[in-house]
């Protein structure tokens, strides 16, 4: 693993004094994106190479999303290489926020209320489902909103009490 960090400039190398569990985490995150680099790479290459305009923007998605994942993931790297200052990945705070809690109930209430709205899309949309990248998207689209209920669910939980 010390080879490819120190190849690699954008992946961090791990500093002196790590826990056991910290490096463990260290390790895992640094292999995971290492190991990425060849799908992003594949993506990449599927998205340029096909003659497929369907295939292409499929695969431009993918690509997009799977360039976030790596960005989070060298994220959490870096921030245990920043050890002991903190990184780029925040830590919760420890006291409680009543209007953030109430911002996040706001806007769960939005997301849910989007995703019935998704849900009754996705059936209007089962006749065209063979012939059309719309069903696929609009189920993608469901998939991020559960996506943000589980963040905003997450957020709401520690504003009302607090890091433990």
């Amino acid at each position: 693993m010390e080879e490819t960090t120190l190849n690699d400039p954008s992946i961090p190398v791990a500093p002196p004094g790590l826990s056991v569990w910290e490096r463990r985490v260290f390790d895992h995150l640094v292999e995971h994106v290492d190991r990425e680099k060849d799908a992003l790479d594949g993506y990449g290459a599927l998205a340029t190479s096909t003659t497929s305009e369907a295939t292409r923007y499929l695969a431009r998605l993918i690509l997009d999303e799977e360039a976030r994942h790596h960005q989070m993931l060298l994220g959490l790297a870096r921030t245990i290489a920043a050890f002991p200052r903190p990184g780029p990945v925040p830590v919760l705070d420890h006291s409680r926020d009543a209007a953030l809690a109430e911002a996040a109930h706001k806007l769960l209430a939005f997301e849910r209320e989007d995703r019935a709205e998704l849900s009754k899309l996705a059936k209007e949309l089962k006749p065209v489902a063979g012939t059309s990248l719309w069903g696929l998207l609009v189920d993608m689209l469901i998939q991020d909103t559960d996506k943000h209920i589980h963040i905003l669910r997450f957020v709401e939980h520690h504003a009302e009490r607090g890091a433990h």
